[in-house]
């Protein structure tokens, strides 16, 4: 029964995670199209080349032509949103469902290639108190020894700055 109940309360973790995934991949696609702009071909025009170019007819079959156009800060600003801001959270959604789910911190991602910051680590922990199943009781001192410690994650200041 117990069991059950951890496994609806991490569903909203869970969800939170796919949602973000979609997210990023809804964007990308943006990201795309702003790339990439079709125009339609004007059909007298396609009949001109079609007779001048000997072009073959299926490629001029198709009405619509690719044209590389880029609107450069509508892409960056897409691009920056994925990248650092749907990224970002969720990275911290997955670490914090992996501890939800008694993961070993190695077995999440490799401490040492990107390392958590103290202001990581507290809105992981909001994370963990929002999303913990009931019943559980995750204290900072137990978060704090899961993480690994770092140049960038001192432990002794973290627990003063979670206590708070």
């Amino acid at each position: 029964m117990e069991n059950t109940i951890q496994r609806q309360d991490l569903t909203r973790l869970k969800i939170k995670i796919k949602s973000l995934a979609a997210e990023s991949t809804i964007i990308r696609r943006a990201e795309q199209r702003y790339k990439t702009l079709y125009v339609r071909i004007d059909p007298e025009r396609m009949e001109l080349a079609r007779r001048t170019h000997k072009a073959p007819i299926r490629a001029i079959a198709r009405f619509y032509k690719k044209v590389r156009q880029v609107d450069e800060q509508s892409l960056q600003s897409l691009r920056f949103h994925r990248k650092h801001c749907v990224g970002h959270e969720s990275r911290l959604s997955s670490i914090a469902y992996g501890y939800l789910r008694e993961a070993k911190y190695e077995n999440i991602e490799q401490p040492l290639y990107s390392p958590i910051t103290e202001d990581n680590a507290i809105e992981i922990y909001k994370m963990i108190k929002r999303f913990e199943p009931h019943g559980s009781n995750s204290s900072p001192e137990r978060f704090i020894s899961w993480l690994p410690e770092t140049d960038f994650l001192k432990h002794e200041s973290l627990l003063k700055k979670i206590a708070r």
